[in-house]
């Protein structure tokens, strides 16, 4: 749950950093999304969590790239 956390980060900051409609709008409900499901793995598969938050780290880098 802390690398989602650290994720939530890197999403809020380019929300204020990049104004588009990607990183203000589109990038901040898919990270709710995967917190959510992320929340939901907690308990019943925690290494799951850890991969989901590696692909959110990974798509919000793709996502400055392009």
């Amino acid at each position: 749950m802390s690398g989602m956390a650290v994720a939530f980060f890197l999403y809020a900051y380019s929300a204020f950093v990049v104004r588009d409609v990607l990183t203000v709008a589109v990038l901040p409900l898919f990270w709710l999304v995967l917190f959510t499901l992320a929340c939901r793995w907690f308990l019943t598969h925690p290494y799951r969590v850890l991969v989901l938050s590696v692909v959110s780290v990974a798509v919000w880098f793709l996502a400055m790239l392009a």
